[in-house]
C-alpha cells in the first residue's frame, strides 16, 4: 500500500464533469460497440472521457483503452 500511495501521490487528480463526461463516455461506448469492439466496463469509458477532455495521457495495459482511442479523437493512449 505504501508503494502505491507514493506512486499516486505525485499524480494530479482529474475531476469528472458529470454533464460532459458521462455523455462522452456513453457515446464512446456506443461508437466502439458499433466498430465491433464492445467495451467491458463503462468505468473505462468514463476514465477515457475524462482523460480526453483534460488532455491527460492514459497509460494502460487494457486493450479497451486502445479501442476507445479509436473513437475519442482527443484521447492519448500509451502502453508501457
Amino acid at each position: 500500500l505504501d508503494q502505491a500511495e507514493k506512486l499516486i501521490s505525485g499524480l494530479p487528480l482529474l475531476a469528472v464533469d458529470a454533464f460532459v463526461d458521462y455523455r462522452s463516455a456513453a457515446a464512446a461506448a456506443r461508437a466502439s460497440r458499433l466498430n465491433g469492439h464492445p467495451i467491458r466496463s463503462i468505468v473505462d469509458c468514463l476514465i477515457a472521457a475524462v482523460a480526453a477532455r483534460t488532455g491527460a495521457a492514459l497509460v494502460h495495459r487494457d486493450r479497451d483503452y486502445d479501442y476507445l482511442g479509436e473513437v475519442l479523437a482527443d484521447l492519448r493512449v500509451h502502453t508501457p
